[in-house]
């Protein structure tokens, strides 16, 4: 409908009535690269990733503990949950350089679980009460 018609009407004092027409198809140009879109295979692997990353310039954690440092963390023997006493015998920074890692000796100076590196943050510092 021109301007110059619901001009016209208006001053008739009687305009027509018109429902909403739907909105307007996509062009036909569109259509393929919208076919495609959705064609596309799930499993692929996407051509970019995220923007999450790690930060090459990040600070290296620092360590909680020092060697000969006494610390304590959970542990279940024989079904039961008791705390673990130990001391700090070798201290490394994990290859992804976001944590400490720890080798633990026991009260009778064996590495615990064969030398095997705990995390920080299981590890909790041993006050006497």
């Amino acid at each position: 409908m021109m301007a110059t018609e619901l001009q016209s009407q208006l001053d008739q004092g009687q305009p027509e009535r018109k429902e909403a027409s739907p909105s307007p198809s996509p062009s036909e140009e569109a259509i393929p690269t919208l076919q495609s879109s959705v064609n596309a295979d799930p499993f692929a692997t996407p051509t970019h990733k995220s923007s999450v990353g790690v930060d090459p310039f990040a600070t290296e954690s620092s360590a909680r503990f020092q060697k000969g440092d006494k610390v304590h963390m959970s542990q279940i023997v024989k079904g039961d949950r008791v705390k673990g006493t130990y001391t700090i015998h070798k201290a490394r920074l994990h290859a992804s350089k976001a944590y400490c890692e720890y080798q633990l000796l026991d009260a009778q100076k064996q590495l615990y679980n064969k030398g095997e590196w705990v995390r920080e943050k299981v590890l909790k510092v041993d006050q006497k009460r």
